[in-house]
């Protein structure tokens, strides 16, 4: 009987591959400049590796393989190692195929990985640094200086001069949660942001990051999900629950 410790491979994977099933897609996010999503990616019976996929083209594909507990092969990854295991990250030039060929023991499982651990942080914002990022629509060229306040603005690419909405905002940065005597430094996107705008209608911040990072300075309290990475994932006013 094979080891159920292990996944037998028909060919046993290089330095930067690797053999397995992938758990826990998440949905695709945004940063400041990529698109991402995390997956699971379990390679014996109790070994399971995180994964950052920078490829968002191959969300559908994860998750099918997902779904049908189909295995795959990773080629052209990164493997980076902490305290908390091994972590994997997709380039440009991974790819991702099936391997129907593969045996699987009886006493392999087929349960759900680990959920991501999710903090909870309560406490006060003493900093807080917000980059923008601006592009044409037209161009979509970068603009290395724009002024929201004007009503319009000239390309340093194509040169039009165009209404200052055309020139959308990516926005992300970094908060500084000091929560007693200890300050938590935490990334945050601009879906997260958003999502918090909206809920406490201050949408119009965001064409102004000096007014966002001013009134998360001036916010008496804030409560804040993040993951072991502390990439925020949700935040809402603190006065909201009860409780520490």
């Amino acid at each position: 009987m094979a080891n159920p410790s292990k996944i037998p491979r028909v060919d046993a994977p290089g330095p930067g591959e690797l053999q397995g099933f992938v758990h826990s897609v998440s949905p695709v996010k945004i940063s400041a400049r990529n698109k991402y999503f995390n997956v699971m990616f379990q390679v014996s019976r109790d070994q399971y590796h995180r994964g950052v996929v920078f490829t968002a083209d191959k969300h559908r594909q994860f998750e099918r393989a997902a779904y049908t507990c189909t295995p795959v092969g990773l080629s052209n990854i990164r493997k980076t190692s902490d305290k908390g295991g091994l972590h994997l990250t997709t380039t440009r030039s991974t790819t991702v195929e099936e391997i129907p060929a593969i045996e699987v023991p009886e006493a392999f499982s087929f349960t759900e990985a680990p959920a991501e651990v999710i903090f909870r942080t309560k406490g006060l914002v003493s900093g807080v640094e917000r980059q923008e990022r601006r592009t044409c629509s037209r161009c979509r060229q970068t603009q290395t200086a724009f002024d929201c306040k004007s009503l319009n603005h000239r390309c340093q690419s194509c040169r039009l001069l165009q209404k200052t909405v055309l020139f959308p905002a990516k926005v992300s940065g970094t908060v500084v949660l000091t929560s007693g005597s200890t300050d938590v430094h935490l990334t945050l996107t601009i879906t997260v942001l958003r999502e918090f705008l909206e809920c406490n209608q201050l949408c119009h911040l965001l064409q102004d990051v000096q007014s966002i990072e001013e009134y998360l300075l001036n916010t008496p309290q804030l409560l804040v999900e993040h993951n072991d990475a502390n990439m925020v994932t949700s935040m809402r006013l603190g006065t909201e629950v009860s409780g520490g």
